[in-house]
């Protein structure tokens, strides 16, 4: 969801900016673009780890939920990213099962999709809460592997995030890269396929792309 449905990564690398320095820590000196992709508890744990924090994990994810949920609700996100209900026009069109494969704690995920009307879409979503590692491990790509009864050869992952796109290869399935503008400190070059935005001609090589694996 978070850099190909919505360009959500700027709201959360300001949030986290907020936490960092309420808990006396300087964010322009940590790596950012390796937790992007991440769910909150392997987010949070890793970074207690790097600054050996006091804190309880439990305590820095509720300092996150509120800030992250607020954001969510207000009208800074207002619209999918751009162009890409077009593509899940076209993939929908085509009788491909869509699934949402998110970080995020399921509540966002519904509160956005439903906001967005991209509920519609998707037959299947997985969110963070639903496995105990997160990218770049595979668990969530393959729980919706199997909850659809969907072989793994036949899935297809988009993913702006280093992490997503090692997520998707780890768990045997094709990945394609989306080059967010506001996230391309990530490296996706693992990626089978890579696409600059989802205008037409980028949906056709998606689309042929599937067609053809």
């Amino acid at each position: 969801m978070d850099g190909v449905l919505i360009d959500s990564e700027p709201l959360f690398m300001e949030i986290n900016k907020e936490i960092f320095a309420e808990l006396g820590l300087d964010f322009e000196k940590f790596d950012h673009s390796k937790i992007v992709g991440m769910s909150s508890p392997n987010m949070w744990s890793k970074i207690k780890s790097i600054y050996n924090l006091n804190h309880d994990v439990t305590n820095l994810i509720e300092m996150e939920k509120s800030r992250v949920n607020n954001v969510f609700k207000s009208d800074k996100i207002t619209k999918p990213m751009k162009d890409v209900t077009d593509l899940l026009e076209i993939l929908k069109s085509k009788n491909y099962s869509l699934s949402v494969a998110s970080s995020s704690a399921m509540k966002n995920i519904q509160l956005v999709l439903g906001k967005l009307d991209l509920l519609k879409y998707f037959t299947f979503i997985a969110s963070g809460d639903d496995v105990t590692n997160s990218k770049p491990a595979p668990d969530i790509f393959l729980k919706v592997s199997e909850k659809l009864n969907v072989d793994v050869s036949d899935c297809f992952v988009i993913e702006d995030s280093t992490n997503g796109v090692k997520a998707a290869n780890a768990a045997g399935m094709h990945s394609i890269g989306f080059k967010n503008n506001n996230t391309n400190s990530q490296n996706i070059t693992e990626a089978d396929l890579i696409i600059q935005n989802f205008e037409n001609e980028n949906n056709e090589l998606v689309l042929k792309f599937i067609e053809s694996n």
